[in-house]
C-alpha cells in the first residue's frame, strides 16, 4: 500500500525535528519578531528623550509627520517581515534544506525507503512540502511574535499617519486602517514565503549533484553568495555612463538577488503593475532549480 503524502510529510518533519533544525529555524523566526518590536521601540524612547531635550532626532526615528509619532505593532510586524527574509534567517534555512534533501543520501536511508511502493516524485514533493511549510512558519512566527510584542510595548495607534517616502512601512500611508494594513501584511507573509523558495530549489539541485548534506550547505551558499557578487557588479554598472549600462542593469534585475525586489511592494496589485518582473525571475529560478531537482532525484542511483 503506498503511503499518503500526509504520512511522508510527517516522516520528513520529523526527521528534521529529530535533529534540532527545525526548531532553529521557527527560533531564529521568532528571534526576529523580538529584534524588531523591540528595536523600534528602542527608537522611539530616543526620539521621546530628543523631542524632551529639544535635540534633533536620532536617525531612523521620527515616522511620522508630527513632532513626535509613535510606532505601533503593524510597523513592527512589517520590520519584522524584512528581517526575517534577510540572509541571516536564511541561512538556517539552507542548512535544514540541505540535510532534508542530503542526509537519505548520506545515511543510505533513501534505499531502504524506496523497496515499499513509493514513487521517487512523492517523496519529493514530501520534502518540498515540509521545507516550505518551515520557510512559511519561520516567517508567520517573526510576524505574529512582533505583532504581540509590538503590541504590549507600543500598542496601536488608530491615528497613525506615516508618509510614502519612509523605509519599509511608506505604503501604509496609503493604507490608513487597521484592516487594509494587516491584510497587506498577510500579501508580504506569503511573497517572503516565494523569497525562499530559489534557495530552497537551489539546495535540491546541489544535493542531487553532491548527495552530501556538508557539500550541498556550502555549495549552495556559495552560488547564493555569488549570485549576490554579480547582483552588485551588474548594478554598478549599470548606473554609470558606459556602454552597455542600462543592459547590465536589466541583468542585474534578472539574479537571484535582484529578483527579491517586489518583496516590499505589498498587496497583489502593486506587485503585478510595479514588481512583475522580479516576481517573474522569482518564479522562474523556482520552476527551474526545482524541475533540474525533481530530474534527478527521480533518475539517478540512490546506492
Amino acid at each position: 500500500m503506498t503511503p499518503p503524502l500526509l504520512g511522508l510529510c510527517i516522516a520528513e518533519w520529523r526527521k528534521a525535528r529529530g535533529r534540532g533544525l527545525a526548531y532553529a529555524v521557527l527560533l531564529f523566526g521568532m528571534a526576529h519578531g523580538i529584534l524588531a518590536a523591540a528595536g523600534l521601540k528602542g527608537l522611539d524612547l530616543l526620539q521621546q528623550k530628543a523631542v524632551a531635550s529639544g535635540a534633533a532626532p536620532p536617525p531612523g526615528a521620527g515616522l511620522g509627520v508630527g513632532p513626535h509619532d509613535p510606532f505601533d505593532l503593524l510597523v513592527a510586524g512589517e520590520a519584522a517581515l524584512h528581517l526575517a527574509v534577510f540572509p541571516v534567517n536564511g541561512f538556517a534555512l539552507v542548512l535544514l534544506a540541505s540535510m532534508v534533501w542530503a542526509e537519505d543520501f548520506s545515511l543510505g536511508t533513501l534505499a531502504m525507503l524506496f523497496v515499499r511502493p513509493v514513487s521517487r516524485a512523492r517523496v519529493f514533493a514530501a520534502k518540498t512540502v515540509v521545507l516550505f511549510g518551515a520557510a512559511a512558519s519561520s516567517l508567520a512566527l517573526a510576524l505574529a511574535t512582533a505583532l504581540v510584542l509590538g503590541a504590549i510595548l507600543s500598542g496601536f495607534s488608530a491615528d497613525l499617519q506615516l508618509v510614502e517616502t519612509i523605509p519599509l512601512v511608506g505604503w501604509m500611508a496609503s493604507e490608513p486602517g487597521m484592516l487594509p494594513r494587516a491584510l497587506r501584511l498577510l500579501s508580504g507573509l506569503l511573497a517572503g514565503t516565494l523569497l525562499m523558495a530559489p534557495a530552497l530549489g537551489l539546495a535540491a539541485l546541489v544535493a542531487g549533484i553532491t548527495r552530501s548534506p556538508v557539500l550541498t550547505l556550502f555549495g549552495t551558499l556559495i552560488l547564493l553568495v555569488g549570485d549576490f557578487f554579480v547582483f552588485l557588479a551588474l548594478s554598478a554598472w549599470g548606473k554609470t555612463s558606459f556602454e552597455s549600462s542600462e543592459l547590465a542593469g536589466l541583468f542585474a534585475d534578472c539574479t537571484v538577488w535582484g529578483s527579491r525586489a517586489f518583496f516590499p511592494l505589498h498587496g497583489p496589485a502593486t506587485m503585478l503593475s510595479e514588481g512583475l518582473g522580479g516576481l517573474c525571475a522569482t518564479l522562474a529560478y523556482s520552476v527551474l532549480f526545482f524541475g533540474l531537482a525533481l530530474v534527478l532525484f527521480v533518475r539517478r542511483d540512490v546506492t
